[in-house]
């Protein structure tokens, strides 16, 4: 049995095609050049999920693909089944018991954090034009081309200066514009949703 499939009978959900085919061309591996770079994570190898550390034990159904350097975690909730028949993608972030729904399902996720991403840049403008354009046609390539032609827009955005505490950091959209975006194409639940994703008596700290 592969990585793909245990992870799948281990918990009871069905991964996405696009996950899939992006593992077989090594998509997740550093050192491919196929690699797909995401914004503020790292993907967790395929054959590393099943025994993955979380830094404090998850509820149950969270299954992790995706962290952070500094241990903030992406995982989808096996509890949470979204139209199209995927599972809801959830934000552990490392340092609090609660977490956000971020997106009901892969290329969603995908696209909100391309969207993230466009809120401050800490790449040259034109290497984070480019790397918006490339998860675009990831997205199309997947047939998600309304999130594709969306990132798009984004990339033939002017600059703008966005305040952050003290200082400005250039970017092409603003925190209320990727909130209004998610509203309206996945809906209110994905804003600011939280949920408890670390079990009662790990606590924090």
């Amino acid at each position: 049995m592969n990585s793909l499939d245990a992870i799948e009978q281990r918990h009871g959900l069905l991964l996405p095609t696009a996950y899939r085919v992006l593992a077989a061309r090594r998509a997740f591996d550093p050192s491919s050049p196929r690699h797909l770079q995401v914004h503020k994570a790292e993907w967790i190898p395929p054959d590393e999920i099943l025994t993955f550390e979380w830094i404090r034990p998850p509820e149950d159904g969270l299954v992790a693909f995706a962290c952070s350097g500094g241990g903030d975690v992406w995982a989808w909730h096996s509890g949470r089944q979204t139209p199209g028949g995927e599972y809801a993608i959830t934000y552990c972030p490392h340092d609090e018991d609660a977490g956000l729904w971020y997106a009901p399902n892969f290329l969603g996720w995908l696209y909100r954090t391309g969207l993230d991403y466009a809120t401050e840049l800490y790449d040259e403008q034109s290497v984070a034009r480019q790397r918006l354009g490339g998860w675009a046609a990831v997205l199309d390539e997947f047939g998600a081309a309304e999130h594709a032609a969306d990132i798009r827009v984004v990339v033939q955005a002017s600059l703008i200066n966005r305040k952050y505490g003290r200082q400005s950091l250039p970017a092409l959209l603003l925190p209320e514009a990727v909130s209004e975006r998610v509203a309206a194409r996945f809906g209110l639940d994905y804003i600011d949703a939280e949920f408890w994703w670390a079990k009662e008596d790990s606590g924090a700290g």
